[in-house]
């Protein structure tokens, strides 16, 4: 029997991307700081990352408050002071590195981090850690395999920030959605009086929670808490790890789980609780506070024989609904694409996993966060801009997908 052989070709040319090449780094290192304080940082390289560990506390910088806590990634230009405020039941620990070189642009650019918008939320990827401080390292000397691995570390470092960090391709699916199956007992996280539960949770063993979608990426969102557990990740069936969702402090919103490597089609995600925990945890709760699936423009190119009826009419659906969401309607849709509602919404909602109504409302977020960041506009313009003839109804569905009212959201982004 002949040994098997595997060709991979890649189409693209790699020696003119930007982001393989041209990132360097200057210096790096970690510290301490009290449970309160307060410093100045500066740097003189073209960009520093700085890692918050452990700890939280508030960040100013060109003009901006920032509210930082465990796992938060957030970055300073050269030249720009940055007011670090710590005010925290425990000491903060904060690593850090100073990068430069021709990719840095490109980088910050698909980060979308600018000097009002310095701040990655989250990211408790246990790779991310582990190669900051394969590279916050002090060499006497380094020889030519040191450089390489540091070369390699930092590029690490940025993919998975490229990985994990949110984009409009990425459709967030709140806890709540009527697509998510909850099996066992699972409860909504307690809420002040008036307010939206935003997120469920169980220390059930077995119990589970399961998404159909259909695209190339999935995230779980959760909390984690003194009284969280751990629990098991499954794709389509396939045992994917286990993640421990212990944290000495309560964080919500964070990145608990990243697949972007699937292959484009439909999927399933189960979380399960398997009702351990560690050592320091006094419970096994577990918590889903949304998933977020992966779906571009680029997932449904191919030549057009190559795909099925049903694929072609979702992405001119989709191609459709980006492209004048502000006076789109499902009905509309159907219209224009010469198919009943019901047939595309059957369609739809089975090739993309959420349906056309639900893909035209993220979309429209998605404008409305860059019309109050980037505009003057006041949320009533934004409401009339986006296709809502109702500010309030407006106000509300922002509100449930982004836990601020547009108001707030403006307040905490607007660019001066």
């Amino acid at each position: 029997m002949s040994p098997r052989k595997v060709v991979n070709t890649v189409s693209t040319d790699l020696s003119s991307s930007k982001i393989l090449s041209g990132l360097f780094l200057a210096e790096s290192g970690y510290f301490t700081k009290r449970k309160t304080f307060q410093e100045i940082l500066e740097t003189t390289h073209e960009m520093r990352l700085y890692y918050l560990v452990s700890g939280k506390g508030v960040i100013h910088l060109a003009g901006k408050t920032h509210t930082i806590q465990q796992h938060d990634v957030f970055f300073q230009p050269k030249f720009t002071p940055l007011q670090l405020t710590i005010n925290s039941s425990v000491p903060a620990e904060i690593w850090w590195i100073d990068f430069y070189g021709p990719a840095v642009d490109s980088l910050m650019n698909k980060l979308s981090i600018t000097n009002t918008h310095p701040l990655i939320n989250g990211i408790c990827e246990p790779r991310f850690f582990q190669e900051l401080k394969t590279i916050v390292i002090h060499y006497d000397y380094l020889s030519a395999a040191d450089e390489l691995h540091i070369a390699s570390g930092l590029n690490k470092i940025f993919a998975l920030l490229l990985e994990s960090c949110s984009s409009s391709q990425w459709i967030a699916v709140p806890h709540d959605n009527e697509n998510i199956l909850y099996t066992g007992h699972w409860k909504p996280w307690p809420a002040p009086i008036g307010d939206a539960h935003e997120e469920y949770y169980t220390a059930m063993p077995k119990a589970y929670a399961e998404y159909n979608f259909y695209g190339s990426g999935i995230k779980w969102l959760g909390t984690v808490n003194h009284d969280c557990g751990k629990a098991d990740v499954l794709i389509d069936g396939i045992y994917q790890t286990t993640v421990d969702t212990y944290s000495p402090v309560r964080l919500t919103k964070q990145l608990l789980y990243i697949n972007s490597k699937l292959n484009y089609g439909h999927h399933i995600i189960k979380i399960f609780c398997t009702g351990t925990k560690n050592d320091k945890s006094i419970n096994c709760d577990i918590v889903i506070e949304s998933f977020q699936y992966f779906l571009s423009s680029s997932s449904f190119e191919g030549n057009e024989g190559d795909l099925n009826t049903s694929t072609q009419m979702c992405r001119k659906a989709v191609e459709l609904m980006r492209s004048s969401a502000h006076n789109m309607t499902v009905d509309k849709l159907a219209k224009t694409l010469g198919v009943s509602r019901s047939y595309l919404t059957v369609k739809f909602t089975n090739e993309v996993g959420v349906s056309p109504s639900q893909f035209l409302i993220q979309i429209r977020m998605e404008n409305a966060k860059k019309l109050l960041a980037e505009t003057d506009m006041n949320v009533s313009q934004v409401a009339s801009t986006l296709g809502y003839t109702d500010v309030f109804y407006f106000s509300r569905l922002f509100r449930k997908r982004e836990n601020l009212t547009p108001t707030q959201y403006k307040k905490l982004t607007h660019k001066k």
